[in-house]
């Protein structure tokens, strides 16, 4: 009796019999071509103490049943060296019957952190600081990458509150062989928006219309107006684009940053550039198949005769494509500018037509409204270029100054050791703010040290200040302390003053990347105070500094504006020939606006004549 299993097997089989064999070369062949697939058997980790292994696998895609792929696991180790917990990481792999077997021997940090403490954060929520210390915690490695990069990390949270003067540094928790991490917290004082002013343009809006164009707001009786700097540089775009789009394709904008003495208010000037508006003088529709040029030319509102607008442009390519669209076809459509030769008032438009067929259809036969987007070739970026900012200058003993092409000495008198290690000669206030390590303080005590010689104090006061000033400000490793002996020293009298800040400012400090051009601007403005021949010359080297190169970074480029900037406001308070000569130079040949119009506005103050910008 044949039940129905078997004789479901014995039709297999004779079915099976009835299909023609593969030779075997072939067979082999097809093997050859059939890529093998590996997978990931085991993971396992070795050599952690202090880190849990589940940490460890959390951070990583190499897990047991996933595709075996050095690349992943190539990435696996980088991310595990840049989380900071591990000191080295070294893969082995092994091949079994159960798949690959992945063993990541790892090297900790020699110690665990005992503690972590947060110093001088008095304005500030210290339970949001402490969500920012990823891993940073007792009982974590001491890890002096991740604490390193801990500080700037707060740095940025303090600086998006307003606190654009915030500095962060460790005590402790720099060294392997540290046990305890403390940062130490310098806030500054929350930076507000003093006022904001548009200066150039003019013939498509007005101040208060462009106020609306823009986010930052400036101080008044209900609104803070705390200061923004990735908002103001936002603004800058939007302002740029703002005439972009109304036919002012040359307009430029760039912002200047004015602070006050005590670093809590800040200026912002807008400086703006129009350019020539253009008119559309022709346009072609180009690459239709399906409808001839003057059948789309109706569905175009764009009219030759009227100022050019990217916006209607764009809505343009919408009607279009929906032309196309209600007709079952699907096109891409490209609006592009094209100057008219030797009538730079004009451009020509052209809509270019790219015809992709019948419209596409979802699963239940509806025309798919989207339109694909645009291609866009991939644009190569050039390594940025490292910008020279001064050739090297010395400060001789009678103030003026030479270039020279060996490297320049110090050129302030070196005062015997450090002064503020005899905490028993300090003045009050600056021992009080030494001890107790909190920079703001310092900062402020330091900038209230007037001058003896010229408020009735001794030839040994006058030095022992001159000395602690020279010392904070080429010396002291905190900014607001820098930058508080820089506005003291800008009323001193004295001509080891003058010769402090132009050392200030040609040696850079070891802050942040941002931090030191932000101390050169404050240098240069405390240099104009002191009215000394070393200040003009510098302040005029500075000023006609030629530009970064156009495939510089942004932020240098920025950086170097800023500091160009404030030399020309600076240079309002000297006057010379030779001053006046580079102002009409930069009027005629500078680039940037910003330095076009400050440049303009300094002259004005020398010489009381408004001469004309360059239309450039």
């Amino acid at each position: 009796m044949v039940t129905h299993g078997k004789f479901a097997k014995i039709l297999f089989t004779v079915a099976l019999a009835a299909v023609p064999s593969m030779p075997a070369d072939r067979l082999s062949a097809q093997d050859a071509r059939t890529p093998k697939i590996e997978r990931v058997g085991a993971v396992y980790v070795k050599g952690n103490k202090n880190v849990a292994t589940q940490t460890i696998l959390s951070m990583i895609r190499t897990l047991p049943g996933t595709e075996y792929n050095p690349g992943t696991l190539y990435d696996d180790i980088t991310i595990l060296l840049e989380s900071g917990l591990l000191k080295s990481v070294r893969p082995r792999e092994e091949r079994t019957m159960g798949g690959v077997v992945v063993t990541f021997h790892v090297m900790e940090y020699p110690n665990v952190i005992a503690g972590v403490d947060i110093r001088h954060a008095r304005h500030t929520n210290r339970v949001e600081i402490l969500e920012i210390l990823e891993n940073i915690c007792e009982g974590m490695p001491m890890a002096p990458t991740l604490n390193k990069n801990a500080c700037f990390k707060i740095q940025d949270y303090l600086k998006r509150k307003g606190r654009c003067w915030a500095n962060v540094s460790l005590e402790e928790g720099a060294f392997e062989t540290d046990k305890r991490v403390i940062f130490n917290i310098s806030e500054g004082p929350i930076v507000r928006v003093r006022s904001i002013k548009f200066l150039g343009g003019g013939q498509l809006a007005g101040p208060k219309d462009l106020l609306k164009q823009i986010d930052s707001t400036a101080q008044t009786e209900n609104d803070g107006g705390v200061y923004n700097g990735a908002l103001i540089d936002n603004d800058v775009h939007r302002l740029q684009q703002y005439f972009i789009d109304r036919g002012f394709r040359s307009a430029q904008v760039e912002r200047e940053l004015i602070f006050s003495d005590d670093l809590s208010r800040v200026e912002i000037n807008f400086h703006i550039h129009e350019g020539r508006r253009q008119r559309i003088m022709a346009i072609n529709i180009v690459g239709a198949r399906t409808f001839t040029a003057g059948d789309l030319q109706r569905i175009v509102q764009t009219q030759p005769g009227e100022f050019l607008s990217t916006g209607r442009l764009k809505a343009d390519e919408c009607h279009l494509a929906e032309f196309f669209r209600k007709h079952g076809l699907e096109a891409e459509i490209t609006a592009e500018v094209f100057e008219v030769p030797d009538h730079p008032e004009f451009v020509q438009i052209h809509y270019e037509v790219n015809q992709l067929g019948l419209a596409q259809k979802d699963a239940v036969g509806n025309e798919v409204t989207g339109v694909p987007p645009a291609l866009v070739a991939p644009i190569t970026k050039k390594a940025p270029r490292i910008f020279i900012v001064l050739p090297v200058i010395v400060v001789n003993d009678d103030g003026t100054i030479t270039r020279e092409t060996a490297p320049a000495p110090d050129i302030a008198e070196p005062a015997a050791g450090n002064p503020f290690d005899q905490p028993d000669n300090l003045p009050g206030a600056v021992k009080e703010a030494y001890a107790s390590g909190d920079e703001v303080r310092l900062g402020q005590a330091l900038a209230s040290l007037k001058e003896p010689s010229r408020h009735g104090g001794t030839r040994a006061q006058q030095d022992l200040y001159v000395s602690l000033l020279l010392h904070a400000v080429t010396e002291a490793r905190q900014p607001l302390a820098r930058m508080g002996a820089m506005r003291a020293l800008k009323g001193y009298e004295d001509p080891r003053a003058a010769k402090a800040l132009v050392k200030a400012y040609l040696e850079p400090p070891p802050f942040s990347p941002d931090m030191p051009s932000k101390i050169k601007i404050q240098t240069l403005s405390s240099l104009a105070n002191t009215r000394t021949d070393a200040a003009r010359e510098l302040l005029l080297l500075v000023a006609n500094q030629p530009p970064p190169a156009p495939d510089c970074v942004k932020e240098e480029r920025m950086r170097c504006n800023d500091q160009r900037l404030a030399a020309l406001r600076g240079l309002a308070s000297f006057q010379g020939p030779d001053i006046v000569d580079a102002l009409v130079k930069m009027l005629r040949d500078e680039k940037s606006v910003a330095v076009r119009n400050r440049a303009q506005m300094t002259l004005k103050t020398i010489t009381g004549k408004n001469l004309p910008l360059t239309d450039r």
